[in-house]
């Protein structure tokens, strides 16, 4: 099902986004909250501490973000979650890592409406449909100026895969996990080594984003390699993007 949220003329913007999801969680997740006001003017704060309460009558559902634009043609911004009525503010900051991914193009449309695809399902036990990886040994720490980041598939990644340059690196003792801080960012790189790639897990608040591996294809220099992600692969030449194709 789809939930609409019309924007009337404003923009597109992270303000938007939250007054949107909020729309959502009172007319639909969590609907007895606002009968709870009896007309009178919505607190937010109040609103915002019990929306994010754990309960045992928590609702799970799936939910997808998507933009509709004055064309009526839908645009996915998320990959679809899997969350609970509690999770609000953690479901929010996904989405805003997934708004900040996103391409230009995407927030330059003539956008009219904020979508939430969701489904209701009756599993209270299931909340992610994800894998959360313990922190590891911090046995390696190294600041760096982090490179410039390009565009695949509309997400911003490293034109790299030499994985030291894309944040601050922790190893783990045996150097084949490490994990990467995004700079300026709640992002987490889980990473997994191998002779001849690194599989990357894009997290935030120990969710999974999306996930990518990247190959070797010359071992004297990190900045030429293939980047697989979804179903198309990505091949770099000392960082700048050759050719793209399908899988």
């Amino acid at each position: 099902m789809n939930y609409e949220y019309e924007l009337k003329g404003d923009i597109f913007n992270e303000i938007k986004l939250r007054a949107s999801l909020l729309d959502f969680w009172l007319n639909v997740i969590m609907p007895e909250l606002k009968l709870n006001f009896n007309n009178e003017p919505l607190n937010y704060k109040f609103l915002l501490e019990n929306i994010n309460l754990e309960n045992e009558e928590r609702v799970n559902f799936y939910i997808q973000l998507k933009i509709k634009n004055s064309n009526n043609n839908y645009y996915s911004i998320s990959f679809l979650q899997l969350v609970n009525s509690s999770d609000f503010n953690k479901l929010f900051s996904t989405l805003i890592e997934f708004y900040e991914l996103k391409d230009e193009y995407y927030k330059t449309l003539d956008v009219t409406h904020i979508v939430y695809t969701y489904k209701i399902i009756d599993n209270k036990d299931k909340l992610y449909d994800n894998v959360k990886l313990n922190k590891l040994n911090k046995v390696k720490k190294k600041e760096i100026k982090t490179k410039p980041e390009f565009k695949v598939l509309g997400y911003a990644l490293p034109p790299t895969m030499d994985f030291t340059e894309w944040g601050v690196c922790i190893f783990d003792i045996n150097y084949k996990k490490a994990i990467v801080y995004k700079k300026n960012s709640k992002v987490e790189y889980h990473i997994e080594i191998e002779l001849d790639r690194t599989n990357v897990k894009y997290m935030l608040n120990d969710v999974l984003l999306f996930n990518f591996t990247d190959y070797v294809l010359d071992f004297q220099n990190l900045n030429s390699f293939k980047r697989v992600l979804k179903n198309q692969s990505f091949y770099y030449e000392l960082g700048k993007l050759k050719l793209k194709q399908k899988n």
